[in-house]
């Protein structure tokens, strides 16, 4: 926070500036006193000549250089309540895309186990099958065990196995499609 000193002081160090800045003079054109002997007389004289109306009128521009300094720091407290609340949404912001990544990495879990899943589906679908057509129903009601059934009608009809040698044909599944007649 700034200090305020007494008015008494603040006018005197501003006297003080004010008689410095006169025996500086305009740099562009009057580079000022070239050794210090030239500047103690200048500053002598300008702090005693302390008039009344000289501080009232420096009183003047001190309350309004104080004025818009007080606007000055309003106005950049201001700014800076904006961006604490702008600092706030992009945090609040930033959980929700921290929250969004976390389900993000569990649906593609997800996904990869699920493309997994019907990749195993999709390879029970590519094996060696055979449909087979034509061969004789049991009589309803009857319990047939469908292996048996296509061993038999493979020997029996087709000729591919003797009912008698060793070989075996490897069936993974044998199983019905559509309704029995009847």
């Amino acid at each position: 926070m700034i200090k305020i000193y007494t008015k008494i002081n603040l006018v005197r160090h501003i006297q003080c500036l004010c008689s410095l800045l006169f025996v500086c003079g305009n740099i562009e054109r009057i580079p000022g006193p070239v050794n210090g002997g030239v500047l103690s007389p200048y500053v002598v004289k300008s702090t005693r000549s302390n008039t009344r109306g000289a501080e009232q009128s420096q009183e003047i521009d001190i309350n309004k250089s104080l004025q818009s300094i007080t606007q000055t720091l309003s106005d950049i407290t201001e700014q800076l309540n904006g961006f604490r609340e702008e600092f706030e949404n992009i945090n609040q912001q930033l959980g929700s895309i921290t929250e969004l990544k976390t389900k993000l990495h569990i649906v593609e879990k997800e996904n990869r186990e699920l493309k997994y899943r019907v990749n195993k589906l999709g390879e029970g679908a590519k094996r060696n099958n055979l449909l087979l057509f034509g061969y004789e129903e049991s009589e309803p009601g009857t319990k047939e065990d469908t292996e048996s059934v296509i061993r038999k009608y493979l020997v029996e009809k087709l000729n591919i196995l003797s009912a008698d040698s060793d070989e075996t044909l490897p069936i993974e599944r044998a199983y019905r499609l559509g309704t029995r007649a009847g």
